[in-house]
């Protein structure tokens, strides 16, 4: 896995258009509360939790920068399976940081 530039999460988070809230669909939790946003921006898939850019997919490629929180790790996990990529550890997520 790759880490994304600061200037590529930036431009994700102010160009990319928005697609969709993350819902839940394999975590127990009953919503994430619009808290997860999905952006498309130059062809790939980016995952903004809060209010920060956390992952990214492009083709079978995904980038992950790093370990943020639980609920963020949640909505990270969410948005690799939805998408048809396993989920990661925490360890896994640290590896990749930022």
């Amino acid at each position: 896995m790759k880490k994304m530039s600061v200037k590529e999460q930036y431009n994700a988070k102010e160009f990319g258009e928005f697609v969709e809230y993350l819902e839940v669909k394999y975590g127990n939790r009953a919503s994430f509360y619009k808290k997860a946003e999905i952006l498309k921006y130059d062809g790939a898939l980016y995952l903004k939790s809060y209010n920060t850019i956390v992952a990214k997919i492009k083709g079978n490629e995904v980038y992950v920068n790093g370990w943020y929180s639980q609920t963020t790790a949640r909505h990270i996990n969410e948005f690799l399976m939805q998408n048809g990529f396993k989920k990661m550890s925490k360890k896994e997520m640290e590896e990749n940081g930022v």
